[in-house]
């Protein structure tokens, strides 16, 4: 259990980082565009598609994040319906039904990249292929599925549910 709570911190402060990372060099893109526009007459060429770029990757990461940190949004209408006794193992069970989507998922971006990269897909704007940006689309789904299997081996490592203001 240790090694899967060393391994829970060790994912969670690489794609924080990544995603930080990611914020600022959406920061530095629009700023150097926006110089260049009002003191050059011209913005930073392929800045504001690389932005998108570092955007999409912050935010597929936030899907990691918040399975990380049991922040993520879910339907909380039943809860009443399952007695307190089993929610436990529905818990559990919901962990194993996830990690089957993620995994699922992952199967299929895995194959979408793949199929860009034989396709030879070009970000034209950036004059490089597609395919490194697209890579977080497996690695979110992967990620997300080996924690649902740590929570669902290791109950305990849940983070708490935060509380919802009213």
């Amino acid at each position: 259990m240790n090694v899967a709570r060393q391994y829970l911190q060790i994912l969670w402060v690489l794609e924080s980082l990544i995603a930080s990372i990611a914020l600022f060099i959406i920061a530095g893109l629009l700023l150097a565009d926006v110089v260049g526009r009002e003191f050059f007459n011209h913005g930073l060429f392929g800045a504001l598609r690389g932005a998108v770029y570092a955007m999409a990757i912050s935010g597929l990461l936030g899907f990691g994040l918040c399975v990380a940190s049991n922040s993520h949004v879910r339907i909380s209408a039943l809860d009443g319906i399952v007695p307190i006794s089993l929610r436990p193992i529905v818990t559990r069970l919901g962990d194993i039904a996830s990690a089957l989507i993620c995994a699922l998922l992952a199967y299929w971006a895995i194959r979408f990249v793949a199929g860009t990269i034989t396709q030879n897909e070009m970000a034209l704007s950036l004059g490089m292929p597609v395919w490194p940006f697209q890579m977080v689309l497996p690695w979110m789904f992967l990620s997300a599925t080996s924690r649902y299997v740590v929570f669902a081996i290791w109950p305990q490592l849940r983070p708490e549910e935060p509380a919802v203001a009213a």
